[in-house]
């Protein structure tokens, strides 16, 4: 079943789908929420309405007029539920519940809300399991409805004495034009009497409406007293019911309050041990608002040292940082001055240069002296006296003055060689005696004052300086700018 589909329709027929009540909460959705269904076929199926649900529905509706439950399962409580909703319904002109075993309780919610309702039209009750009881309630009802125009209780235990009442109430009642009872237990006599009276022309007449029998009004009122009766003792039952329960409740009332006691005791007992504990927390709590008082001077006393000392230490380190900005100042002025400097072998090589130049300068100043010696050659002898002379006068100058000096037998060319060699070789300074530049030549003179200033130069350059290394005398080369 689909909601959608339901709700647009005027008539709804589900007859013989074996419905359940868990099959019907569409329907109840149906129920309340449309505003055009009109009828309601739900014949031989299994409903039985365990729950208000259906029957709530029902009774809020307002454009349902024809509900069919023919042949469900609706029996005693469902029948209840049902009339309750009738009570309440103010649309509904026609039902059909036959077949569904309401019983005499049934009959009698069915009753009474026919005192009120005013909307119904059609009523079918065959097959209900309705005795006396449940038809006097019925006949009770139809003496105050007046909406009522069908009643079919048909093949119920409708006995004799439920029968009459029914044919006092068709009596009085005047708008009920069907009535029917067949297959109950009462007499023929009966039954025809109420046909005859349902076909009296006469009881439709305006005015013609009675007053009730004597009889039935004894009737009604006895039902009514023995009702009242039943309620009364309903009440006092209800009364005893009460006051047993209202004695019970005082004293478990004065029990409560017997244990309220203690407890208040026992909360005031429980007050003064909190107020206690809190009066020792308050004490504790100055104390250690004191000890953190405590310590707080003392740690901030610290941050004071560790600050100053903080301070100390951040002075050192930017004097720390100072130097290492001199010494990385110092690091580039002597990377500089290394960048600037050239390599030993290049100053070795530069001397050599040097050196090569002033040999070239002393061969030639060599080759034009020897040829003044060769034209001259008596004066060299007695250059040679007199340099023999000088020898013996200096000693020891003399000796290396004498080694320095050419042969006369000598080959100039020869000579010039040997002041070569010992040019290249021996690097240091010769010391020659003052005696001895006197004495010798003006081209012995010239060459020991190039040797000499070949000499000062290397010495001066810083090129060859000796130094001590593990007890030996070694030379030492050392790095000199060249200008």
């Amino acid at each position: 079943m689909d909601f959608d589909s339901l709700v647009t329709k005027k008539k709804i027929i589900l007859v013989g789908k074996d419905l359940q009540d868990a099959d019907i909460e569409v329907l109840t959705e149906v129920l309340e929420k449309s505003t055009v269904v009109q009828e309601l076929n739900l014949m031989c199926n299994r409903i039985s309405l365990a729950d208000d649900k259906f029957t709530d529905a029902l009774a809020k509706n307002r454009t349902l007029q024809v509900l069919s439950l023919y042949n469900n399962e609706v029996g005693v409580e469902g029948g209840k539920r049902l009339a309750c909703a009738i009570r309440s319904n103010r649309a509904l002109q026609q039902l059909f519940l036959e077949g569904n075993q309401i019983g005499d309780e049934g009959a009698k919610e069915f009753a009474d809300a026919l005192m009120v309702n005013k909307t119904l039209h059609v009523l079918i009750l065959r097959g209900n399991d309705i005795g006396d009881d449940g038809a006097r309630s019925l006949a009770t009802a139809f003496l105050f409805n007046s909406t009522l125009r069908v009643v079919l209780l048909g093949e119920n235990k409708i006995g004799n004495e439920g029968a009459a009442h029914l044919c006092d109430a068709v009596e009085y009642n005047h708008s009920i034009d069907q009535l029917m009872i067949d297959g109950n237990k009462m007499s023929a006599i009966i039954e025809k009497k109420i046909a005859s009276i349902l076909s009296n022309p006469s009881r439709k007449i305006p005015g013609a409406k009675q007053s009730l029998p004597k009889h039935v009004v004894e009737t009604i009122l006895k039902h009514k007293d023995a009702e009242i009766a039943s309620r009364d003792k309903t009440i006092a039952e209800m009364h005893d019911k009460m006051t047993s329960e209202f004695d019970s409740l005082k004293g478990l009332l004065v029990e409560k309050e017997e244990e309220i006691k203690q407890k208040d005791s026992f909360v005031a007992a429980k007050d003064d041990q909190l107020q206690s504990k809190e009066e020792l927390i308050a004490q504790k709590g100055n104390e250690i608002a004191e000890l953190i008082a405590m310590k707080d001077k003392e740690i901030s006393t610290k941050d004071a040292k560790i600050a100053r000392r903080d301070a100390a230490l951040t002075a050192k380190m930017t004097d720390i940082a100072r130097r290492d900005m001199r010494l990385a100042a110092k690091d580039e002025e002597i990377a500089a001055l290394k960048a600037t400097l050239d390599s030993p072998l290049e100053v070795v090589a530069k001397f050599i240069a040097r050196k090569d130049d002033e040999i070239a300068s002393l061969k030639s100043t060599i080759e034009s002296s020897a040829g003044d010696s060769s034209r001259n050659l008596s004066g060299s002898n007695r250059s040679s006296s007199n340099r023999s002379a000088s020898t013996e006068a200096s000693g020891s100058d003399g000796e290396d003055a004498e080694d320095d000096a050419p042969n006369e037998n000598e080959d100039p060319v020869a000579a010039v060689a040997v002041v070569e060699e010992k040019i290249t070789t021996t690097p240091t300074k010769k010391k020659v005696s003052s005696k001895s530049r006197k004495s010798g030549s003006a081209r012995k003179s010239g060459s020991a004052r190039k040797e000499k200033k070949a000499a000062n130069s290397a010495e001066g350059s810083g090129v060859l300086k000796p130094c001590l290394k593990n007890g030996k005398k070694e030379r030492k080369v050392t790095e000199q700018p060249v200008e």
